[in-house]
């Protein structure tokens, strides 16, 4: 009698829990198919949009995205273009120094995460 599920693959990453093994990390590079392209953007874009809607949910701050794509012909906004517009408006509302204090580039962002231990994978 064959078993009723086919038997799982031997793992050799000793890390892997289970039969999942981890995805590989892809080197971040431009990708000069256009179909390729437009299928990492759709995926992304939802993800981020996930991930913006998690924070806002479980740690109860006010997040808002707004991703421009030439593929398409407005841009998509999250969670709505009032809201998006109310949290810029209040954005700019703030004194120059306090808005400095909320805004990172991308490389203060990484030097706070290294150094509170957050950025270790």
């Amino acid at each position: 009698m064959q078993p009723p599920f086919p038997p799982l693959p031997q793992v050799q990453n000793r890390h892997a829990v289970g039969p999942f093994v981890p995805k590989k990390k892809i080197k971040i590079r431009w990708l000069e198919e256009d179909a390729r392209r437009r299928e990492t953007l759709r995926k992304r874009r939802s993800g981020i949009i996930k991930k913006a809607e998690e924070l806002h949910i479980l740690c109860d701050v006010q997040t808002c995205i707004v991703i421009f794509s030439p593929i398409d012909d407005q841009p998509e906004v999250f969670p709505s273009i009032e809201q998006a517009v109310e949290m810029c408006r209040r954005f700019k509302q703030l004194p120059e120094f306090n808005r400095g204090n909320l805004m990172h580039t991308n490389v203060q962002f990484i030097q706070v995460e290294t150094r509170c231990g957050k950025g270790n994978g």
